[in-house]
């Protein structure tokens, strides 16, 4: 029936997961200052709906799926989202732009190697996408096999978000009001690690117990702490949403802060809003440290569970070590020390992140 409803020509629905994040809230910024669109934005969260209305007052909110949004989502011209979410909508007359949350370094969708994994129902992308935008010829490729789309529908763009790493001073502005604190002169190192378990009853690696974030067997929170505050650093950790729920103690210390979703949609404010600001990532399996090589941020590979997680997910890239240009820790005092070397040799993996940074981002600007 969608098809046989009017579409209004400047009208463009957007989503994203989490909510006002990622590509789709960047793009969003960037059409609002227009002035000549009809901006809509679906909540998942309703009850960011007001705080949303106060910061765009010239742009509509509405609940996903209620009467008001299925009506002005089928009345869009143009849908943008981070995870596919308004394919559900999508009809033959309306243009669906899919951003997407990230180029994959893990194995997904069609190229998950369904021998090693619990096999799961696959959704061919081709018919429910106009566009999808990738960083480079080879990611373009990755994303095409990944989600069964035709080739030619993905065009080389880089992504709307990575413009916000740039602006290092807004993003430690940002930092500060998120955290009500001054960083002073402390360096910044975010903690940014992918998902074991919470995506479609499956679990990959290890699962983290207590307060041991980094999932290492040696792990002192109160020993990490201390380094932290000896040598002035200030940790920012941030789990990926599907496994927010399994800290359940408060881990927070001076130099220590986990940063949870539900703080940055207080401030309505999105992680790479502040991502900028950091001084080293730590990682292990999240594709983000692609985004921060455009910076050239040193990157540390937290891979306790390496053979476990390969075996389970495993990648669209091989072999690991060469497109992960930082070094490997699997336990705390190799960690320790690789941190201050990273933070103290600006040459340190340097030659490796240029290398797979000119693979992976073709543009490597804010433009």
């Amino acid at each position: 029936l969608s098809v046989f409803i009017i579409k209004k020509k400047h009208r463009i629905s957007f989503h994203s997961i989490p909510d006002l994040s990622g590509n789709s809230k960047a793009f969003f910024n960037y059409l609002y200052k227009k002035e000549k669109y009809d901006l809509i934005w679906a909540f998942s969260n309703k009850s960011l709906e007001e705080k949303f209305n106060n910061k765009y007052p010239n742009s509509t909110s509405v609940s996903l799926y209620s009467i008001k949004g299925i009506y002005l989502i089928l009345t869009s011209k143009t849908l943008v989202t981070t995870h596919n979410v308004l394919r559900l909508f999508k009809a033959k007359n309306q243009i669906h732009l899919s951003l997407w949350h990230g180029m994959p370094l893990k194995s997904m969708g069609f190229m998950i190697d369904q021998r090693s994994a619990k096999p799961e129902p696959l959704v061919k992308t081709d018919h429910i996408v106009s566009n999808m935008f990738a960083t480079s010829t080879i990611t373009k490729t990755l994303l095409s096999s990944a989600l069964y789309i035709n080739p030619q529908k993905v065009l080389i763009t880089g992504q709307t978000r990575n413009d916000q790493l740039f602006n290092k001073k807004l993003a430690i502005e940002n930092l500060e009001k998120l955290l009500n604190t001054s960083i002073n002169n402390k360096k910044i190192i975010f903690f940014l690690p992918t998902f074991r378990q919470g995506f479609k009853n499956r679990t990959d690696g290890e699962l983290i117990d207590k307060n041991n974030l980094f999932r290492l067997d040696d792990y002192s929170h109160t020993k990490f702490c201390s380094f932290l505050e000896n040598e002035n650093y200030l940790l920012i950790a941030k789990l990926h949403p599907f496994e927010e729920n399994t800290i359940n103690t408060n881990i927070n210390q001076n130099n220590f802060r986990l940063l949870k979703q539900a703080t940055l949609d207080n401030k309505l404010v999105d992680l790479y809003e502040i991502l900028g600001a950091g001084d080293l990532l730590i990682t292990d399996y999240s594709s983000i440290y692609f985004d921060t090589l455009l910076i050239n941020m040193p990157n540390i590979f937290s891979i306790p569970d390496f053979d476990k997680y390969k075996n389970s997910r495993g990648f669209t890239l091989s072999p690991f070590d060469f497109w992960t240009p930082g070094p490997k820790t699997k336990n705390m005092n190799n960690l320790l020390i690789e941190i201050k070397n990273s933070l103290m040799n600006k040459s340190y993996f340097l030659d490796q992140r240029k290398q797979v940074n000119d693979i992976i981002n073709e543009i490597q600007d804010d433009s």
